[in-house]
């Protein structure tokens, strides 16, 4: 069930599970804040405590599709976050936080605090993207905890990269936690990483077919193969698509969702990744 953990690492998710609430996970791209994150969602689960995870990390997603987030609560051990059955998920419709923060920041408050139906955890534990140098993203990281208001921030570090994000979350309440990165963590390659989306990309269209759905007045043009996030009542997600081509006031959508009722408006994403996935070309339509 992923690597095992350093006495460091077990000390601080002993002291968790004795004070649980909501626990997010901070560093660069592979620092080991997924291995972490299941290593203490099956600790939690065995010490009978409520246990929900909440990936935010949008390019290398295992709570649902990439360009998503999503919640789910962990009902068995696992050896895998992706596993975990999503309860509800969010289009963001990129595949980097900083192409659209004001959507990460609105998916967070709408997972979190506008769905009634969302179980009740003891502890939830939020997974982050390796988005932490610059401006925007500390900007983002800051929007996040005051969202969010974590009981916990954990901070994985090789050396002391996370300098900044350290002396923002010194503003918030929280119990902070810094620690060391082992060397037997690796950092993926950005052909490991875009390899993993791919197949990830190929799973979610496996069984998807072409909905006719009319088009938004505001959409004038699309591109072929261009991801879109079909939304339902009360900017609710229903499922991800594909721009197939406009006829008239429609759109064709290659899409697992079943029908086209229900769907009251398409986003728009900024990237055409599945569609090369799937082998298709990208050219203008009208």
């Amino acid at each position: 069930m992923g690597i095992e953990l350093p006495i460091e690492w077990r000390e601080v998710a002993q002291e968790i599970l004795k004070d649980p609430g909501k626990v997010i996970f901070l560093g660069e791209a592979d620092t080991g804040k997924t291995s972490l994150c299941l290593q203490l969602a099956n600790l939690a689960l065995q010490e009978g405590l409520r246990v929900g995870v909440f990936d935010l990390d949008i390019g290398q997603s295992h709570i649902g599709p990439p360009a998503t987030i999503g919640i789910g609560p962990l009902e068995n051990p696992i050896e895998d976050i992706g596993e975990i059955n999503p309860f509800a998920r969010y289009f963001v419709g990129a595949l980097s936080p900083g192409s659209e923060p004001l959507r990460m920041i609105q998916g967070v408050e709408r997972l979190l605090f506008h769905r009634p139906d969302l179980p009740s955890f003891d502890l939830l534990l939020i997974d982050t993207s390796g988005y932490v140098h610059g401006p925007q993203a500390l900007s983002l990281k800051w929007k996040k905890f005051c969202v969010i208001q974590p009981d916990h921030y954990i901070f994985l570090e090789r050396q002391v990269e996370l300098e900044g994000l350290k002396r923002l979350s010194e503003r918030e309440k929280g119990r902070k936690h810094r620690l060391q990165v082992p060397v037997e963590i690796r950092r993926k390659s950005p052909d490991a990483r875009r390899s993993y989306r791919m197949e990830a990309w190929r799973r979610t269209f496996q069984h998807a077919s072409t909905l006719q759905i009319p088009k938004n007045s505001s959409q004038l043009t699309m591109n072929r193969g261009t991801l879109v996030g079909l939304m339902g009542p009360g900017d609710s997600f229903l499922d991800l698509g594909l721009i197939e081509e406009t006829k008239g006031e429609e759109v064709a959508v290659y899409t697992p969702y079943p029908r086209a009722g229900g769907i009251e408006e398409i986003i728009l994403g900024r990237t055409n990744e599945p569609a090369t996935a799937l082998g298709w070309t990208s050219t203008m339509v009208k």
